[in-house]
């Protein structure tokens, strides 16, 4: 019994796994071990089965292909389709697949349903219900909003994080989740209303945000870290910045995204930006 059991199982990840490439990512395996450059790769992850890389890769209409390591269960999440222009050379590591998202499809589920009932009537007779695979798969062009992973605006890609860390941990953080990552540098309305939008109204997380300014002279400038200058478009509340020990800033998505100085070592959620 337990082989056939087992023989059903092998079988149903067979049937999903081809049906998931054959309606909505193919297989090309000219890039399989590839590299591309940082700048394409939206996410990284890990995640048990490719299904739940395909998955992932269609809960966002950037996403364009994916790299999927059976040995090490990565998963790298593309915003290009890899080409001779964007292949920059061997994987550090061997065992990645290569698909592509196939256009023009968007999903928002896949359901399998494996149903299998065994009764036995006899030590020698055994009946097993077939195994039924249902796979039921909706286009819908309005995609649930995945707060979990990057998203673009302007030429620029952010990321929300809502566990609360002191300014210097949230840096860290924004670095480890890519080299060229740091937090978020607010500096136009546009971006400010980006921000209010991506925490408050997507994710439904309104609340106070680290922002990558720092005042290195107590004189109420600040100056943005990555950029290197002086902020120029300011969004300060009434009476803001007030104390000459409070050097770092925090904007208030809750509230228009106006802008505060608090001590650095206070701990707020994070957005990270990275330029590309």
């Amino acid at each position: 019994m337990e082989w056939r059991f087992l023989a059903a199982v092998k079988l149903i990840h067979a049937v999903v796994h081809a049906d998931i490439i054959s309606e909505f990512m193919s297989r090309d395996p000219t890039y399989d071990d590839r590299a591309t450059s940082a700048t394409n790769v939206m996410d990284q992850k890990e995640l048990k089965s490719f299904l739940r890389c395909a998955s992932y890769c269609t809960r966002t209409s950037e996403c364009k292909s994916v790299m999927y390591n059976s040995r090490t269960h990565f998963c790298q999440v593309l915003s290009v389709y890899l080409d001779s222009g964007s292949d920059i050379g061997p994987q550090t590591s061997t065992g990645w697949n290569y698909y592509l998202r196939k256009i023009g499809i968007q999903t928002t589920e896949s359901v399998i349903s494996t149903t299998t009932s065994v009764a036995m009537t006899t030590a020698l007779d055994i009946h097993t219900t077939e195994s039924v695979i249902s796979t039921t798969t909706s286009v819908d062009m309005t995609t649930p909003f995945d707060c979990s992973i990057w998203h673009p605006y302007n030429g620029h890609w952010y990321r929300l994080d809502t566990i609360q860390r002191s300014f210097t941990q949230s840096q860290t953080f924004c670095q480890v989740l890519f080299s060229n990552a740091y937090v978020i540098e607010v500096e136009s309305q546009g971006e400010n209303d980006w921000l209010l939008s991506l925490t408050a109204t997507h994710c439904g997380n309104p609340h106070e945000y680290w922002l990558n300014g720092y005042d290195n002279d107590d004189s109420g400038s600040f100056t943005w870290l990555h950029g290197g200058t002086i902020s120029s478009y300011k969004n300060w509340y009434g009476g803001e910045p007030s104390e000459s020990t409070e050097k770092c800033i925090v904007s208030s998505t809750g509230y228009l995204g106006v802008w505060n100085d608090i001590s650095c070592s206070e701990r707020r959620p994070v957005v990270c930006e990275r330029d590309n």
